[in-house]
């Protein structure tokens, strides 16, 4: 919600609050008919008295004149942003890449599937159990099943459960996960997908482990490499490209 009007503060305890008719009307704004009205999920609300204040008059292409009544309150108009189509035009303008000064190892996986084929492969949280070698994969965040930016899967090694966010997600293409491993670190990795003839080529780039200061990523590099993590990545190479060739049988 953008909105503008004049308001006054006041105090309890050590708190300070905003009151006025103002703060009522943006708290009642809250609670609007814009999914129902305009079927847009995902949105940003601008009042009339914001777009003058903030100098928006005919500068928010594509947004949707939009009308709330409220008791007391009167008619409230203004102007409904679609926040999924703007993120959908703009998604590729800031792709979240692992580049090449970041890679610690790469991995390459030939399979003789389409890469429609092997999305699911990358993506689904059964078939990443199998080439991840893991115990289990749950999934959190996929908004009606719908998996993309911001979907969180948790991998379970035995006592130890890694977390791997979706930061980037261009479907048949290329994703990009921010995994969270034990003891406050962090690693990106992306998987790019390129159609080959007879088949596709997966191209693994892995980042170094990152902590939140110098001294602990080094601890957590000399700790990766203490419970051989790139050795484990080896071998989840193997179980992909099993994967990948089953995918081709079953796609």
């Amino acid at each position: 919600m953008a909105h503008f009007g004049v308001y006054a503060t006041s105090r309890i305890g050590d708190r300070r609050e905003l009151t006025g008719p103002e703060i009522i009307l943006v708290h009642r704004l809250l609670k609007n008919t814009i999914i129902e009205a305009k079927a847009i999920p995902a949105y940003a609300f601008f009042t009339d008295a914001g777009i003058s204040a903030m100098g928006l008059a005919g500068v928010l292409p594509g947004a949707l004149p939009h009308e709330e009544e409220y008791e007391h309150l009167g008619a409230v108009r203004g102007f409904v942003r679609d926040l999924e189509a703007e993120w959908s035009s703009r998604r590729h303008d800031d792709p979240i890449l692992v580049s090449d000064d970041e890679t610690w190892v790469e991995l390459d996986c030939a399979g003789p599937c389409s890469p429609a084929d092997a999305w699911p492969v990358l993506t689904d949280p059964e078939l990443r159990r199998v080439w991840l070698d893991s115990d289990g994969v749950t999934e959190t965040g996929a908004q009606d099943q719908k998996r993309g930016v911001g979907t969180v899967q948790h991998c379970a090694h035995g006592r130890v459960t890694t977390h791997h966010t979706i930061v980037d997600w261009q479907p048949y293409e290329r994703i990009t996960f921010e995994l969270r491993i034990p003891f406050g670190g962090r690693q990106r990795y992306m998987v790019t997908l390129e159609e080959q003839d007879g088949g596709v080529m997966t191209h693994c780039r892995f980042s170094s482990v990152r902590g939140r200061n110098p001294l602990h990523t080094a601890f957590l590099r000399g700790f990766t490499k203490l419970t051989g993590l790139e050795r484990n990545l080896r071998r989840s190479q193997g179980l992909l490209e099993e994967q990948l060739r089953l995918a081709a049988t079953s796609g």
